[in-house]
């Protein structure tokens, strides 16, 4: 789980996981991945 996602300018609302250096929004009720943001080497920029 990604603590901090302001750092990666992800909104602090949402849940987020870093699973292989990808990043992917998750419905915290379900666990139900909604989107793959991408690699966090990229988000780090």
């Amino acid at each position: 789980m990604i603590r901090d996602p302001g750092r990666y300018q992800l909104d602090p609302r949402r849940t987020y996981y870093n699973v292989d250096d990808y990043v992917y929004r998750v419905d915290p009720d379900t666990g139900a991945v909604l989107d793959i943001i991408g690699g966090i080497a990229q988000l780090a920029k």
